[in-house]
């Protein structure tokens, strides 16, 4: 029963996106949840299926799966299609979460030996001399935040 419905509903779904490369994504991913459900047995109608079958499928993925995010919403974006066409009584996609990007965060703390290297190999080189006043603008900026965070610290050179 399953395919059947999404094998009519998918291609309607697929019709509302304007971009090729939307639309072959979009049914790639669709078809792979497909098949995720009849190869964990469900079978029946859309209708039948119950926001417990989609919570197994979604604790089924691994959380470093390439792609996660898209994959997700592609299963919510389609369960919105399917309710707002009178297919489903009720969008249980909605109680899925995407899963939030993590920050990258790089840490940045310079130690005190590391800033002052950094202002004395800059303050003794030509190069930087030689530039326009704004690079020597930027230079100047540059050790006085080092100065202000370091008297923040509770270190001065």
């Amino acid at each position: 029963f399953i395919v059947g419905m999404f094998s009519q509903l998918i291609p309607q779904w697929l019709d509302n996106y304007e971009s090729r490369e939307t639309r072959s994504k979009y049914h790639r991913l669709a078809m792979r949840f497909l098949e995720s459900l009849v190869k964990n047995g469900f079978t029946q109608e859309l209708k039948e299926m119950k926001l417990t079958t989609l919570q197994k499928w979604r604790r089924t993925l691994p959380a470093n799966l390439p792609g996660l995010r898209a994959y997700i919403a592609t299963v919510k974006s389609l369960f919105r299609f399917a309710y707002n066409q009178g297919y489903i009584e009720s969008n249980i996609a909605r109680c899925l979460k995407v899963p939030k990007i993590a920050p990258i965060r790089v840490e940045r703390n310079m130690s005190k030996e590391q800033a002052l290297a950094s202002i004395e190999a800059c303050s003794g080189n030509d190069r930087y001399k030689s530039r326009s006043k704004t690079s020597t603008r930027t230079l100047n900026s540059c050790k006085l935040d080092c100065a202000v965070k370091g008297a923040r610290s509770g270190w001065s050179h």
